[in-house]
Parts: C-alpha cells; structure tokens; sequence
C-alpha cells in the first residue's frame, strides 16, 4: 500500500500529541494542517516539520493529495467536519467523543454509508495493548468472575475565561471529555465477560448524581452501571454468576494527583489495578488479600496514539486490496456501533442531569428525531425568517436591516401576553459586530437558534465603529424576539464575544444612569443612543448574559462574524 497523507484539522494540544505518533508509524506522512489562522497553523507546521499548512479547514478538505483528516477541534464541530471531510472524499479520525449526541452521530454514520468513506473515532485507549491484554485476562476467567469494576478519571482542571471545559456554548463538561473513558471501560469488562461485542453490551439499571457549575456544565459525576440479568427486552441476561457493577467518576474540579485515575476489575481469584488506565502501560495482578502478585509491563513505542494511527492505516489497506468486496468503513476494534452505544448512553445521563447544551433540543437527548437545520439550508443573505414568516431585507443602508410591519410593531406593544408556545427550552442568542477602519464600515450578524431552528441576521452601515455594530447586533436580535408572540415570554440566553456589550448592559449601565449618563471620568457615555435602546429591549425580555472568546471555534460565534463582516463589505 502507497503512503496515507494525513491532515490536520486543529492545531492544540491533542493534535500535538498525535503528530509524533503519525510521523513514527509506517506508511503514515503528516502531509498538511488547518488552523483558523494561517500563522497559528504555520507555527504548527514548522514545529511538526509538515509540508503544507492553510488557514481555513475548506482549503485542506479541498487537497487532493490528502487521504484522512484527523478531527482536533472543539466537541461541538467534531460531526460538522467529520461529514464535510467524508463528502469531500477523505476517510476520517475524529477526536472523541465523535459528536456531541447520537443525534449528531446518526448523521456522520449515515454519511460514511453512503460515501463509503472510513470514519472511526480516536478512542485512542481501545487500540493500546495494556487494554487489550486487560480484556484478554478478563475473557479467559484468569482473574475469576467479575465482581465489580471501579474506574475514575477526575481532575482539577482551571475555569480559566473563554476554557473549553468549562463552555456550554463548546459543549463542556467533564462528562465527555473525560466521563466516556471510564464508560467505555465499564462497557468493555462487559462485553469481555459475557464475550459479546461491545455495542451489545445492555445495562439493566443506571444510577448517577452529578454537580453543575453556575454555568451549567457537569463538573463532576458518580455513576453507577449494574450489569446483571433478568430484564425484560434485553439482548442476553447476566447470570447471576456473572452479574457485576460499575462504579464510575469523572470532574474537571476535584483533583487529587493520581490517585483519582485508576480502574480496579475486581475478580473471584484476582484484582486488576490498572493506574491511569486510558493511557496505562502497566498492569498490576493483585491476590484477593491485596498482595502483588504479578506486573505486566507493556510500554509504548511512542506516546500510545501510534495504535489508533495504524488501525486507520491497516483499515485504509484492507479497502485498498483489490479483492475486497466493499469498502472497509469502520474498525472491528471500535466500531460505528460501539460509538453510538456510548453517546447514547452519555446523552441519557445528561437528559437526566438536565445538561441541554445551547445548540441542542431536548429532542436531540431524547431520541427523537432531529429537526435542527444546518446552516448551509438557510439563507445567510441578510434577512431573517421567523415563525415561517419571510421578512425581506430592503437596500438601506442603516442597521435595521429587518423591516417592521404595522403588524409586528402592535404585537411587540403586547410583550405581557401570555405565550401561545409554552416551551420552557430557552432561545439562544449568538451576535457579533465588525468594522473596517473604526470608524468605517461595518456591519453586525446575529444567529437566533429557538426549538433547534436557526434564523440568522445581519445589517450595517457606510460609517460606524466596531462597539455600536455590536451593540447594533443584540439590538436587533432582541427586537426580532420581541416582534413574535410566541418567543417574548420565553428566557433568552446572549451569547456574544464583546465584553464591552456584556459588562456595559449587567454592571455599567447602572452607574451611567446614577451619573446622568457620564462615565466614572466625567465623560459623556459613548453610544448613548444606542444603550438607551439596548436597555429598553432588555427590560422586556428574562435575559441571561454569556461571554464567549472570539475566533476560538465556537460554531455560531464564526458564523456571526462572518455575517457581520459580509454585511459591512456591502456598505
């Protein structure tokens, strides 16, 4: 088989762990990498010695001499570019999980289906032989009957502003980061015990409790899976001889070294104490009275992504064998099933905790069938369609962008109706404003997302700065919710980049107010005009405030800013 070109998509941390293994793993060429920004991906490529590096992720999909793309970015792009990737001819490694729901997941199967193209996600520890010699211990009964399984993967991580992890809006949370670790390994004693495939693995009864930030992201949870028998509507039942539980955690806050990131398979002869057992290269047999009985040593040839690396390598050679009758799409070794038996699980533990992130519906959680439309159906000119109401845009060349009807101003007088829509699911808000030269002209774009539906705006003017196009933008966006009956009762959720919009409409705005409307310098506030506007809206509408970092891969935050900078190049 000829060389496999790899590309990069993401240039953090993760992505430099696999780089090495790549670069070290026959027939593997670390050929290209993307970035958001052409210098941060460049920084990249130079360190990692790769040929090619581009600015947007469309140029490295676009390279033809790339056979897989390797999915590094934020959880809540991991489908989005996994299917771009796929359409565009590429087999794909995504990091986990590989979707944020099983939502999300049907779509990037249902893709490499019909494509053809290999998708697999880079659960790196599935592949490693610490844990494939822990399964093959379990399987042939030399540690006895599984008694329990106790797997833990906890630290204490910084909430530092705009952290992954601790970011609704880049889907965080200790659940998916670092909870599907020990899941997938209560799963697999499973399977090992009863020798069935992983994705068949059913649990009969789940229990957990989970601690939120103020934010609304898990911090930490305790759950426990009981594997026995008896169930109605199982696929095999656990006889009691082999019936066992999980108890599993995770956190991002509650940190204790490496002592919180163990799994210990309890058996009827033996123990396995396995530290650090995602990434383990030692296995420690213990007697039943504690004592060591034995340590396998079973160390890395690099960093331990090196397995995941020539898994891909090895599936991509079977589909390249000319006596093969279909393409191989998926490895043996952690299959499309494997995936969704694990997200589906996540996403029953959060519907349960509450955990909806911003850009979901409970739908999604509940497995009903999504109906969220993706960007690329709906219009990205500048208009907004609410409630199948289609609003044209006119020439002006004023912020307001969206005409009012007569109609629409009398019903945004009657903001205290009661709502014909009871949903208690928020809407989320996402703006953002742009401007070239400051003063000069700019332009504004917001995303309205209600049920899973997105409704995006934008507007500008000839000469303007950059903070009233935003504030330009929450303006307008409110407005819009305030002109349909059925959203004003609703709580919104604002999610923009701007400090300056955030902090002067929560804290400022009340001491402007105190002092006629100077600021603590005796100057007059800038942008009176519109902060009078914002303030009225706002007082109107159940509102909570997020800051989110700018151009840092939240999906609909780059989509506001390129509404934004569209609209303003109009002017």
């Amino acid at each position: 088989m000829e060389t496999i070109n790899w590309g990069f998509i993401g240039t953090g941390n993760i992505a430099s762990c696999l780089a090495p293994a790549v670069k070290k793993t026959d027939r593997a060429c670390l050929y290209g990498c993307a970035a958001r920004s052409l210098a941060k991906a460049r920084s990249f490529a130079e360190k990692w010695d790769i040929p090619v590096a581009y600015g947007s992720y469309d140029e490295l999909l676009s390279d033809r001499k790339i056979d897989v793309i390797y999915i590094a970015t934020p959880h809540m792009n991991h489908a989005e570019l996994a299917i771009k990737a796929m359409k565009a001819g590429k087999a794909v490694l995504c990091e986990k999980p590989a979707a944020v729901n099983a939502a999300q997941l049907r779509e990037v199967l249902e893709v490499s289906k019909k494509t053809g193209m290999f998708f697999m996600e880079a659960l790196w520890t599935r592949f490693q032989p610490a844990y494939l010699e822990t399964m093959r211990l379990i399987k042939n009964g030399e540690i006895g009957a599984v008694r329990a399984v106790y797997a833990d993967f906890c630290s204490d991580m910084p909430n530092t502003p705009g952290s992954r992890l601790y970011e609704p809006e880049l889907a965080g949370g200790a659940l998916l980061d670092m909870g599907i670790y020990p899941l997938s390994y209560a799963l697999s004693v499973a399977s090992a015990v009863q020798n069935v495939p992983f994705a068949t693995v059913k649990n009969s009864a789940v229990h957990s409790v989970c601690r939120k930030t103020p934010a609304g992201v898990d911090a930490f949870e305790s759950m426990i899976l009981e594997f026995t028998g008896g169930e109605t509507g199982e696929l095999f039942e656990f006889p009691v001889e082999t019936s066992f539980s999980a108890v599993l955690t995770s956190g991002i806050d509650a940190g204790s070294g490496d002592h919180f990131k163990s799994a210990k398979i309890i058996g009827s002869k033996a123990t396995l104490y396995i530290p650090g057992f995602w990434y383990a290269q030692n296995i420690n047999i213990l007697g039943t009275d504690g004592s060591l009985i034995e340590q396998k040593k079973l160390p890395f040839i690099v960093n331990g992504y090196e397995y995941e690396v020539a898994e891909v390598i090895r599936c991509l050679g079977l589909s390249a064998n000319i006596d093969a009758e279909s393409p191989v799409i998926e490895s043996p070794y952690h299959t499309h099933a494997d995936s969704m038996r694990l997200i589906e699980l996540m996403d029953a533990f959060r519907a349960k905790w509450g955990i909806v992130y911003p850009f979901e519906t409970k739908d999604m959680l509940s497995g009903s069938k999504n109906n969220k439309k993706s960007l690329s159906e709906e219009s990205t000119t500048s208009k907004i369609s609410i409630a199948e109401k289609n609003i044209p845009a006119t020439n002006s060349t004023t912020s307001k962008e969206v005409e009012k009807t007569a109609e629409n101003k009398k019903s945004a007088e009657k903001v205290n109706e009661e709502p014909e829509n009871d949903s208690q699911e928020p809407i989320v808000v996402y703006t953002d404003g742009a401007c070239s030269g400051n003063p000069g002209r700019g332009g504004w774009g917001a995303v309205i997302i209600v049920d899973g539906n997105e409704h995006t705006m934008s507007g500008g003017e000839k000469l303007t700065t950059n903070n009233r196009m935003e504030l330009m933008a929450a303006i307008e966006a409110l407005e819009a919710i305030l002109e349909e009956r059925k959203w004003r009762s609703r709580k919104v959720t604002v999610i923009c980049d701007s400090q300056y919009v955030k902090n002067g409409i929560q804290t400022w705005i009340k001491n402007w107010k105190k002092n006629g409307w100077r600021t603590s310098n005796k100057e007059p506030v800038k942008n009176k005009d519109l902060w009078l506007e914002l303030d009225e809206v706002v007082s109107k509408l159940d509102i909570e405030w997020r800051w989110v970092k700018g151009h840092a891969g939240n999906k609909y935050n780059e989509i506001c800013d390129k509404l934004a900078v569209q609209a303003g190049q109009k002017q």
